[in-house]
């Protein structure tokens, strides 16, 4: 990074702080979820009950001393290490229904118990007190090869590691780290208790050298995905690195005006969406006074450059994601392909927001001011959550009259309304009367005045229960509903992809579906990170009941959980 101002050091921590939220960002919820991030209730955390347990694992199990639990329910999301005997306990805690997982060893999880494993949920009577004895994690798998280096012979100490790829939401796929080992003196190394799933590996000898991925490139959106399976053990991956050299990307920021300008910070972020990337942490840089900027160590891959003024990246980083009152800063984007070699005299030119407006209806009629100043516009990127979406987020009060003007940053956009009054959803929105709800739009240089945004007060309502083949009703096992045409599992942010879980009568209700054909699935269990995976909605739809919804139609199912 260029040497900017030594005295703009409010700069630097916002830009490292605002790093650190773009990470979180890749790894956690939407960004819908993240306009209220949730946290512990105060008012809620008066309660008198308790849930205590003990985390076991292994054959035969033994305690498992320092994981992490995590206690969510209740309108509070509590966290507790197990101490040296693997027991853990949550105190003080208000009635209602709770669920527990854990992370131990890189590994997060929501499933306990052998062959059949559940979730560990509680129904937590006023006062109770829960011992849920012992959660014993699932026996991990382990990942195993060997690393040789250009000449094909077996090389020492190369760094492996494992990246999980998880669905933090439906259309929202994401790399997750889940392990790391050194190869021996023969070139072996082993990744153990790694989950059962699709992962990527690489392999690298210092930092001045991209990493190699299985099966043999540097680029990570070529790197071939492997299958881990609790039926064989382990998995064989074996990799021959190729010396490909990091890289510089530097150039010059060209402002509006016409001009060279610093005023701007510089994040490079990979184009792909389909998480076959590895987070690309540090690729962050702040011009000099005549907007030159450089970017080192900067792996393989297609780029696109992101120019963020630093206005934004300061009230970004201190607010939490919501970039209020900054708007109308300028930026820019440039695309950009890395293969080993530096990448220099970029110039990248930043461009004035632009303006929509339209108005806001609901059922079809005026919103009226009481409604419409409870409202919050937010128009974001149209791909999935993380740096761009963060940092390109703009929003808006509609008037009294459900009339709205905002500021737009120039790309492919997607509306939502944040804050909707209970009973409400969104229902549609219409650019130039052409129907973009899911899909998003492009704004470009020039003015947008024609966006209708419609709610509805009777949104679709599937309800129903669930029960097993004898006909008894199941608590807490996970009721997933998707699509027929499986183009729309993978929209991000998608409205077509919802799950939920009964309650203790066993009992569900899921809101606001858009009309359509869909299957309704029940599972034993909803697994962190692999529900949403495409993979999985395919296999569950052979099984999965069929049915149709209209618009705003309120349906009820009973459904089976066919083991």
């Amino acid at each position: 990074m260029l040497a900017g101002d030594p005295t703009n050091r409010e700069y630097t921590r916002a830009v490292g702080t605002l790093w650190m939220a773009v990470m979180l960002a890749l790894t956690c919820a939407p960004l819908d979820a993240r306009q209220a991030p949730a946290q512990s209730n105060p008012a809620a955390a008066g309660g008198t009950g308790e849930v205590r347990g003990r985390i076991m694992s292994g054959v035969p199990p033994a305690p498992v001393a320092g994981a992490s639990v995590k206690l969510t329910g209740g309108g509070l999301i509590k966290t507790s290490a197990a101490d040296e005997n693997g027991r853990f306990v949550f105190t003080k805690l208000p009635p209602g229904q709770y669920t527990i997982s854990v992370s131990s060893n890189g590994m997060a999880v929501t499933a306990f118990g052998g062959s059949a494993p559940r979730a560990a949920t509680i129904d937590l009577a006023d006062g109770a007190h829960v011992d849920r004895g012992d959660l014993v994690l699932p026996s991990g798998v382990a990942i195993t090869g060997q690393i040789l280096d250009e000449r094909g012979n077996p090389l020492k100490g190369a760094t492996v590691s494992a990246w999980r790829t998880i669905y933090i939401a439906a259309g929202e796929r994401r790399l997750s780290f889940a392990g790391q080992a050194v190869s021996d003196d023969r070139g072996d190394y082993r990744i153990a208790g790694v989950k059962p799933g699709t992962y990527f590996v690489d392999a690298k000898t210092s930092e001045s050298n991209a990493p190699t991925f299985f099966p043999a490139t540097t680029t990570a959106s070529m790197a071939a995905a492997i299958t881990v399976s609790a039926d064989f053990g382990a998995a064989s991956v074996s990799i021959r690195l190729l010396p490909t050299p990091l890289a510089r990307v530097s150039g010059t920021i060209i402002n509006a005006q016409g001009q060279p300008s610093g005023d701007f910070g510089v994040m490079l972020t990979p184009q792909r969406s389909d998480g076959a990337q590895v987070p690309t942490e540090g690729l962050i840089a702040e011009p000099d006074a005549a907007g030159k900027f450089a970017i080192d160590k900067v792996p393989p891959g297609s780029y696109s450059v992101e120019v963020i003024a630093k206005a934004r990246i300061q009230k970004v980083a201190s607010s939490g994601y919501v970039a209020e009152g900054v708007e109308g800063n300028e930026s820019g984007s440039q695309p950009v392909v890395v293969d080993g070699r530096d990448v220099d005299d970029l110039v990248i030119r930043t461009n004035l927001p632009t303006l929509i407006s339209g108005k806001v209806t609901v059922d079809g009629r005026t919103i009226g001011a009481e409604g419409a100043t409870k409202l919050r516009l937010r128009l974001g990127s149209s791909g999935p959550s993380g740096a761009r979406a963060v940092l390109s987020a703009t929003f808006a009060t509609p008037n009294a009259d459900g009339t709205f003007t905002m500021l737009a940053i120039p790309g492919a956009r997607l509306l939502r309304v944040d804050l909707l009054p209970p009973g409400s959803a969104l229902k549609q929105v219409l650019v130039n009367s052409i129907d973009v709800t899911d899909e998003g739009f492009v704004v470009g240089n020039s003015a947008i005045a024609d966006v209708v945004i419609a709610l509805t007060t009777t949104p679709s309502q599937v309800t129903g229960r669930v029960s097993d083949s004898q006909g008894a009703m199941l608590a807490h096992v996970g009721v997933i509903l998707f699509p027929a045409e499986p183009r729309r599992w993978t929209i991000a942010q998608t409205r077509f992809v919802k799950s939920t879980k009964t309650d203790k009568d066993g009992a569900f209700t899921v809101t606001a579906l858009p009309p359509g054909s869909y299957y309704a699935a029940v599972v034993p269990f909803l697994t962190e990170g692999e529900w949403a995976e495409p993979a999985n909605l395919e296999k569950l739809r052979v099984t999965a009941t069929s049915f149709k919804l209209t618009d705003g139609e309120q349906k009820t199912m009973v459904l089976t959980l066919r083991r």
